[in-house]
């Protein structure tokens, strides 16, 4: 797996194709293993620059030799439990991982508790005050759709499926939108430095969609939800 050895990516490589099988399941339409399998090419993609960048990328990850397979399995498992409206779904998504790995006796608490950390940041809140240089690149490239206006549109129409298929009305829909890309803009939406050339391109498709998205609830309900954008 380019850029990486054998042995920096051995337990990921042994498990990968068994759990993006549990991701094809019919009724997701955005948390897939498309989503999964981007992210991981974006990961080796920017690895280098990333690592040339931040010199002390694999702190917090148990050790230097360990830290790739660490955040590869941490990606390949961030969304595998998703439902629409939870705000547990990162949490669930760590103790499924852990469990997983458990199961087949793979590493112990050290590299569950490094694993839970990078899945943890993924949740669409800015609460930690100093995250390691890998829980702001996996976060980054979590977001990487919002450099692009067209991307961010269709996933955001996967992610409505997603709800319509949960029980939720148009209008709770676009409100979930709302909510998210409102905690979404509120500073800078890329942290590492690799992708803080995109902050400006991205704040300006999610202020727009932002709009767009308060003229529907206007239109819908004849009220506003306004954002105010700073």
């Amino acid at each position: 797996m380019r850029p990486f050895t054998k042995n920096q990516t051995k337990v990921y490589s042994s498990i990968v194709k068994e759990v993006l099988d549990i991701y094809p399941d019919k009724t997701r339409y955005y948390h897939t293993e498309t989503h999964i399998k981007n992210m991981i090419t974006n990961f080796c993609k920017y690895f280098k620059a990333f690592k040339a960048a931040y010199p002390n990328w694999s702190s917090e990850l148990v050790s230097e030799e360990k830290a790739i397979d660490i955040s590869l399995v941490a990606i390949l498992f961030h969304d595998i439990v998703y439902k629409v409206g939870s705000t547990f779904n990162e949490q669930n998504s760590c103790w499924f991982c852990i469990k997983f790995l458990q199961n087949k006796q793979i590493w112990g608490e050290p590299e569950y508790q490094a694993i839970e950390r990078l899945i943890m940041y993924t949740v669409p809140a800015k609460t930690l005050l100093n995250p390691s240089p890998m829980q702001q690149y996996i976060r980054d490239l979590d977001w990487f759709a919002f450099t692009d206006l067209n991307e961010m549109i269709f996933n955001e129409c996967l992610i409505a499926n997603e709800a319509y298929r949960d029980g939720f009305t148009p209008i709770q829909v676009i409100e979930g939108q709302i909510k998210f890309l409102s905690v979404i803009v509120d500073g800078d939406i890329y942290e590492t430095s690799i992708f803080d050339k995109f902050n400006s391109v991205a704040y300006l498709f999610i202020s727009s969609r932002l709009n767009q998205l308060n003229n529907g609830c206007k239109w819908l309900l004849g009220r506003s939800f306004k954002k105010e954008l700073c």
